[in-house]
Order: structure tokens, then C-alpha cells, then sequence
């Protein structure tokens, strides 16, 4: 009896070092080769592909990308303290590749853990597959493997999208908890860039605290000379900023190892921010305001078709089902038939509320939701402002700022993406129009002018907004756009743009606005704030299912869309082990 239990602990040891070894090889560096998708595919057709083609590595027949597990029984290795590395003998563990793991989104592999007595004999392993076992077998033990394509895993808690116009960040007690994978806590905050992240991590500690006193910068790549030296790393080197208390230095280089039980804010608040503030963001699509766009589109079609409800105290239209999970989508324009979503005017106008200082904010609404206390997904086309933090469970996308006024009754669950962004015109060179400074104002009339439809200049300050109204019997389609001068007066005069220097009367290139059409538009990401005053003690925490939960709500060609933007730029997708489990009764061979 002893013997047997002994071969069985021992088999499952085999089994879950083999799912370790290969679960390491599954990691961001494995690239495989997929094609584009095909026109009118759908998204479990075309996640089919991207998981086929991951099905064809693991078992070990992508001749470009060799696959080394298959074919053997792998020996395991420990290393005792006392002893150094040893081989245990008589065990070895063999991969699997077994095909869809009950779902269409993930694939099943199999690591099989084998004790045999003597030497290995009658075994045989091949195309990703067991064929037989060895006839000496004592004992064996599986553990199964789920894998699928990284979509919601790789967002944090709070993600902002674009440059940190201003951060008035968490005061208060509460939590940000990223996924704890493998003993790692994944990043409590995703920015675009480290200049990004200190900006947070110093608002945290105190604007007058020394950074390096408080956090340190752990780069994602520990082979960088930065790591190895503790030497500043470059701006564009991605990574997380932790506390100090959760980076091991007796490591070399310094490690995070995700240990916050002696991690205190009486030291330190960013041991609040559970999983640190990372330097990149994890979703590729975050990077991609163009496909970005045409997701939020994707997933707010056919949602104001739903009823509407308005939002006590908000002067914004809710659609979707109140008091249901559900996709909601909250507008200022209470026209649900024949909606389109607007874009804003990149105009900067300046907004003094925050520490006396003058960011800048675009020209949105801003949307008071209150608590919002529903689940599901919730697309805010503007600023916004909860009363505390929201309570909500699913994905929260706000176009604009990211604002709370008080103290929330209930923790956040899910991910919360703040991604504004508008339109630039070109002028076919790709280059912004001229008619603009860099804050977005008008140029005087030294410089340029905009001038009105009897050709009169309008005076600086003034400024143009376009909306998505589409001026009938245009092909491409062209939008309506509208004047407003600097005292705030709208007109319904066309805007004739005029090139920098082009004083009224001289013969100028004009650029009328039949010429601005979806043929050369830029997407762009804009500067967003954070201002949070309040905030309460309840966490927001990052949560798997409550995510995927929120996903299945969208429809099939958002789901789709966003599928292909976590795209890298070389066209392949990131892999991850989603489950992980023993299976009692294992297949036969």
C-alpha cells in the first residue's frame, strides 16, 4: 500500500511538472502563423482557425514552429537543498494534444505522469497523441490543460488608454486587485508608457516623495541590462512599478514574486495597488484606436434598439434592459432611431478643477451615473462620473474621463478600459490640418484664418465641430459640420479650411468639406484625466469569469472585431493556459 501511494504522488508530481514545462512554452513567445480572417467569417469560425493553428504546434506537426514534447517520456528533475539536482527515476511524463476541451474556445491538452517499474518498455508517443503504454506501468496520474486565446486576461482592473492629461488618483482605503496567476499578482493599473506610470505611482506615494524611495520598476524582459544593474531603464521598456516591499533583491536581477502579506500602507499606499502600475498595456487593441473604434461600433449596434430609460439626475439616455446583465450604453442624444455614435471634435477647452492647475479636456458631456449598480457590459460615449465606485460586475468602456464623487457601497468586479479618442482630418499628406495650434485653437489671422461662407474671417478662438450627420447623396459619404466662434454661437454655415498663411483674398489652396470624408480621417487617442475624490474602501478586482461572462453578452462581430485587434503587429495571437485540473478517469489509449 505504501509502495502504491508512493507511485501515485509520484506520478501526479510528473504530471504537473510536464503541465508547468509546457504551460512555460505556451508563453508570449510562442508565435504561430495565422491568416487574416476571411470576409463574413464568424467569430467561432475564425477562432476555430487561431486555435487550429495552435493545435497543429502542440501536436508537434508545424514543421516551421518544431514542437519538442512530443515523441518521448520526459525525465523530471528536483533539486534538494542538501543534495543538489537529482533525476527521479522511474517516472517520466508524456504531452497530449487531445483536441477541443468541451468548449469552441479552448483546446485540451493532456499531460499524462507514468511510473514504471524497471526500465521503459512498450511505450509509444506520437502525433501529439499516446499510442500505448509502457507495459511495466505502476502508476499513472493526468492533469488536463485548457488553452485559448488571451482576450479579457490581459486587462487590469483599470486600464487608461492614451496620455494622462491629469491624475488625481485613490485617496482613500480601497484596493486594486490585478489576477493572481501562479502566486503573481497581475498589474492593478495598465498605462501606455513608463512616463504614464510614474505619474501614477507619484501621485500614490505623494507629489513630494522621491519614487525610488517607495517603488521599484521591474522590467517585463530580466535579461535587460536595467534589471541586472538596477540602473534606470529607457522610457520605452516595458514593465511594472511595485512596492518596494514585493521585489525580492536578493534575486538577480530584482524580482517580483507577488508576496504582499508584509506589504503595509502604513508604509507604503501602493501596497493598495495589488500587482503594481504597468508601463504598457496588456490588450493589443488598446494600441489600435482605428480597430478600437470599430469594436465600440460593433458593440453598440443593435443595443439602441433596446428600450431606454434615463438616468435619475443625469441628462444622458441608458439603453438596454434595466436591472438585467446586459450591454447599456449611455448617450447624451435621445434619438434611438437611426443613432450614430459621434466622435468629438479634438477642440481642447480648459478645465481648472483639478489642484488649480489648467489641463486640458475634450469637448464631451459629462455622463453622472450615480452607482450603476448592474452587471454586463457599459459603453459611456463621453466623460463620466460615478458616485463612488461603480457597482458594477462585467466591462465598463468610458469614451472620455474617468470620474468618481464620493464613496461606493460595493466592490467593482471586472475591468474598466477608459479610451477617448476623436478625429483628425488630413489633408491627404497624412499630417493634421494647418488651421490649428498644438492646443487646438484657431490661428490668428497672421497665421491663418477660417472663414465663413460669404468669406468673412472668423476671429481666432473659434472653432469647428463635426457631427456624424451624413449630408445626403454624398458618395464617400460626407458629414455636416458647424461652426461655433469664440463666444460659443453656433452656426449652420459650411467651414471652408484655409492653409497656414493664407490671408483672406490671396489665392490659397482651400479645402472645402466635401473634401474631409471617412477616406482620410485619423483615429486618435486623446489625453484623458482621472480625478477621483472619495472613492470609499471597497476594492476593484480584477475577475476571469466575470469578464467572459460580460464578453458572450456582445455580438458576434464585435466579439469578432476584438478578437482580431489583440492581434500583434506581425499577425499572430498570444496563447494561455485558462484551466488547469487533474482528470480522475483519464482516456484510454
Amino acid at each position: 500500500m505504501a509502495g502504491n501511494q508512493r507511485a501515485a504522488s509520484l506520478a501526479l508530481m510528473a504530471a504537473e511538472f510536464g503541465a508547468s514545462d509546457f504551460s512555460y512554452a505556451v508563453g508570449p513567445d510562442l508565435e504561430l502563423d495565422v491568416r487574416e480572417p476571411n470576409e463574413g467569417e464568424t467569430y467561432d469560425d475564425y477562432m476555430s482557425v487561431i486555435l487550429a493553428a495552435f493545435q497543429e504546434w502542440a501536436s508537434g506537426n508545424d514543421v516551421d514552429t518544431p514542437n519538442s514534447f512530443m515523441g518521448n517520456c520526459f525525465s523530471q528533475s528536483v533539486e534538494v537543498a542538501s543534495q543538489g539536482v537529482s533525476t527521479l527515476s522511474n517516472s517520466c511524463y508524456a504531452v497530449s494534444a487531445r483536441g477541443l476541451g468541451g468548449s469552441a474556445d479552448l483546446v485540451s491538452v493532456d499531460v499524462d505522469g507514468l511510473v514504471y517499474s524497471g526500465s521503459l518498455s512498450g511505450f509509444s508517443h506520437s502525433s501529439g497523441a499516446l499510442s500505448t503504454l509502457p507495459d511495466n506501468l505502476v502508476a499513472r496520474r493526468t492533469v488536463r490543460l485548457l488553452v485559448g486565446v488571451l482576450l479579457g486576461e490581459s486587462l487590469s482592473p483599470l486600464n487608461f488608454v492614451g496620455e494622462l492629461g491629469y491624475f488625481n488618483g485613490i485617496d482613500s482605503q480601497a484596493t486594486l486587485e490585478g489576477e493572481e496567476i501562479d502566486g503573481y499578482v497581475n498589474p492593478a493599473i495598465s498605462v501606455s508608457s513608463k512616463d504614464e506610470a510614474e505619474k501614477i505611482v507619484q501621485d500614490i506615494i505623494g507629489k513630494t516623495k522621491n519614487i525610488s524611495d517607495y517603488a521599484y520598476f521591474v522590467p517585463d524582459d530580466p535579461a535587460l541590462p536595467c534589471a541586472a544593474t538596477g540602473a534606470e531603464c529607457a522610457a520605452d521598456v516595458p514593465g511594472v512599478y511595485h512596492a518596494l516591499d514585493v521585489v525580492n533583491f536578493s534575486a538577480s536581477p530584482p524580482a517580483y514574486e507577488g508576496d504582499y502579506d508584509n506589504c503595509t500602507t502604513t508604509n507604503n499606499s501602493l501596497c493598495n495597488y495589488k500587482g503594481g502600475i504597468a508601463s504598457v498595456l496588456g490588450a493589443p487593441i488598446l494600441t489600435k484606436p482605428s480597430e478600437f473604434d470599430a469594436f465600440v461600433n460593433a458593440a453598440v449596434e443593435g443595443v439602441v434598439d433596446k428600450p431606454t430609460y434615463w438616468m435619475t439626475g443625469a441628462e444622458a439616455a441608458v439603453f438596454g434592459t434595466e436591472g438585467q446583465e446586459d450591454v447599456y450604453f449611455v448617450t447624451n442624444q435621445d434619438d434611438a432611431a437611426g443613432y450614430t455614435r459621434p466622435v468629438w471634435d479634438d477642440y481642447l477647452i480648459r478645465d481648472s478643477d483639478v489642484d488649480g492647475e489648467f489641463p486640458p479636456r475634450m469637448e464631451r458631456p459629462l455622463m453622472d451615473l450615480g452607482g450603476f449598480d448592474k452587471s454586463g457590459v457599459l459603453i459611456v460615449d463621453g466623460d463620466v462620473e460615478f458616485d463612488g465606485n461603480p457597482e458594477f460586475e462585467g466591462l465598463i468602456i468610458v469614451l472620455g474621463d474617468y470620474n468618481i464623487n464620493g464613496s461606493g457601497n460595493e466592490p467593482f468586479t471586472g475591468a474598466i478600459i477608459s479610451a477617448p479618442y476623436s478625429t483628425h482630418y488630413t489633408d491627404g499628406t497624412n499630417e493634421l490640418v494647418p488651421f490649428r495650434d498644438s492646443n487646438g485653437y484657431f490661428l490668428d489671422s497672421s497665421e491663418a484664418q477660417i472663414l465663413d461662407g460669404n468669406g468673412n474671417p472668423i476671429g481666432p478662438g473659434a472653432r469647428v465641430v463635426t457631427t456624424n450627420e451624413q449630408i445626403p447623396d454624398t458618395n464617400p459619404p460626407v458629414y455636416k459640420s458647424y461652426i461655433v466662434d469664440a463666444g460659443g454661437g453656433m452656426t449652420n454655415l459650411e467651414p471652408v479650411y484655409v492653409q497656414a498663411g493664407c490671408l483672406p483674398g490671396s489665392n490659397c489652396t482651400k479645402y472645402t468639406q466635401g473634401s474631409f470624408t471617412d477616406d482620410n480621417v485619423n483615429r486618435k487617442f486623446d489625453p484623458l484625466g482621472v480625478k477621483v475624490n472619495g472613492g470609499g474602501k471597497q476594492p476593484y478586482i480584477y475577475d476571469y469569469q466575470v469578464l467572459m461572462n460580460a464578453f458572450s453578452l456582445l455580438s458576434e462581430e464585435a466579439k469578432l472585431l476584438f478578437l482580431v485587434g489583440q492581434s500583434r503587429p506581425n499577425g499572430t495571437y498570444e496563447y494561455g493556459i485558462k484551466g488547469w485540473g487533474e482528470v480522475v478517469v483519464p482516456p484510454d489509449v
